[in-house]
């Protein structure tokens, strides 16, 4: 994304209140804050990070180190109320499309 697009997405979570949404596969559009997107994609980004063959051949501490930035992460998605989506995420549940922008 560049800097002009990213201002532009910027200004229209702003007007509709910082708010992005998502269907889910039962057809379902859930809102969800700026704050839970963010850390939502984050956990999806790290999870793929571990799950990735690179990461496998990596070191034992930096194992480690991506296994607790995960748990961090997932913790901060229970904290903001989208506990369950974070266990989907874990668990491989949610298809590999990201929530876009409402």
């Amino acid at each position: 994304m560049t800097p002009r697009n990213q201002s532009k997405t910027d200004d229209n979570r702003s007007r509709d209140g910082g708010r992005a949404a998502k269907q889910t596969s039962a057809g379902k559009v859930v809102a969800y804050t700026v704050e839970q997107l963010s850390a939502l994609e984050r956990l999806k980004t790290l999870l793929a990070r571990q799950r990735s063959d690179e990461a496998a051949k990596g070191e034992s501490w930096q194992k480690k180190a991506l296994a607790k930035a995960v748990y961090s992460v997932f913790l901060d998605c229970v904290g903001l109320g989208v506990e369950q989506e974070a266990k989907e995420l874990v668990h491989g549940e949610i298809p590999e499309e990201a929530p876009r922008q409402a």
